[in-house]
């Protein structure tokens, strides 16, 4: 085969690649699946977009089914796998996972992992789970959350089965997994007054680390993980600059520091169990969550429930300067490290409002003569 197999991002195990009929020479998609059977690697081509009408959908399906009758075929015979194809479990995949995989979100993989998935499928080999059992799970964890958060656990389930496959190391999960979709356009803002308030709440709160983090956010934009990653060497005083790593961005960034930054790092103690990080917890550990303390103060301050905290604050700092009409899109997009233009848009109608009212100061210019 002439043409590169292409993996499809949203199902696991399907490929495709374009090719040209032998009959009447024109391209056409071919569909690949790849899954273990008996312990060895198979890879089937099971259609073409033209003349069968195959999407990665149906290619799915098909692996799936061919997934079930290999699963039961084994559970039938005495037909012995071969050590190394022993199927993992999710608690023996993640522990994989995270020997291999070096990301910044971790330790977040980690809470989401044993607060929910461990308890339900952690004694499980993925290819066994049927879809009567995820729909079950879903059920549960949609209770009381958020869209976001059921999409952040469901994605950590599919990538850490994605990462079984991709390591040869079982089938992976028989069906896909559809993400819920998200509204990311929300965009969070204060009224003077409730700014106000809020910095009173934390002022007042009893874990001034927590307020420290939540005025970093509000002082810098900078996200949540972010500052918790925060080292104090990636802290130059000298030039008040903050260096960020690993972004979402993908490289290294680095921010200024303004007044109100330099006053709270400047004055911020080191931590006695760990001089590394700038906002360790009190095991000197990094910090993975503190919604608690942060709704804590949410409330004190009387901010509507459904303000997002640390997110929310991350908003207020880029609203505040597009409606100030000092400050450009462009350097917006640069202070918030987003990777692209186009999610800084979302600010554009705040910037468009200064400028529609410094266009308004012409309006008068009759009167004056």
């Amino acid at each position: 085969m002439s043409s590169k197999l292409k993996s499809s991002k949203r199902y696991t195990g399907v490929f495709t690649c374009s090719l040209k009929s032998r009959v009447d020479q024109k391209q056409d998609t071919h569909f690949y699946i790849r899954f273990r059977s008996k312990g060895k690697a198979r890879k089937e081509m099971v259609g073409t977009q033209l003349r069968d009408g195959m999407t990665t959908y149906k290619a799915s399906v098909i692996r799936s089914k061919r997934i079930h009758e290999n699963f039961g075929s084994l559970k039938n015979t005495k037909y012995k796998v071969h050590r190394r194809f022993i199927p993992y479990t999710f608690n023996s995949l993640f522990d994989e996972y995270l020997k291999q995989r070096q990301i910044k979100s971790i330790d977040q993989d980690t809470y989401r992992f044993q607060k929910h998935i461990q308890s339900y499928f952690g004694d499980k080999n993925p290819e066994a789970i049927s879809f009567e059992e995820f729909k079950s799970f879903k059920d549960s964890i949609s209770e009381d959350r958020k869209p976001a958060t059921i999409r952040n656990i469901l994605e950590l389930l599919r990538r850490i089965s994605n990462f079984g496959v991709r390591y040869q190391m079982n089938n992976g999960l028989s069906f896909p997994i559809e993400m819920p979709t998200l509204n990311n356009q929300r965009t969070e803002t204060l009224t003077e007054e409730e700014l106000q308030k809020l910095i009173t709440s934390m002022d007042q709160d009893s874990d001034q680390n927590i307020a420290k983090i939540m005025k970093m956010a509000l002082y810098t934009g900078m996200r949540k993980g972010e500052i918790f990653n925060l080292k104090w060497t990636d802290i130059d005083f000298s030039n008040r600059m903050i260096t960020i790593r690993n972004p979402k961005s993908g490289r290294d960034e680095h921010i200024p520091m303004n007044q109100s930054t330099f006053d709270l790092l400047k004055s911020h103690p080191t931590h006695d169990l760990n001089p590394e990080l700038v906002f360790p917890n009190k095991f000197g550990k990094k910090r993975v969550d503190i919604r608690k303390g942060v709704d804590r103060i949410k409330k004190r301050a009387g901010l509507p429930k459904e303000f997002r905290g640390m997110h929310g604050l991350r908003h207020v700092f880029a609203s505040r300067l597009a409606s100030s009409g000092k400050v450009d899109l462009y350097r917006i997009q640069k202070l918030l490290t987003h990777k692209s233009p186009q999610m800084t848009q979302r600010y554009a109608h705040l910037h468009n409002e200064v400028l529609r009212e410094a266009s308004e100061v012409m309006d008068n210019i009759g009167n004056t003569y």
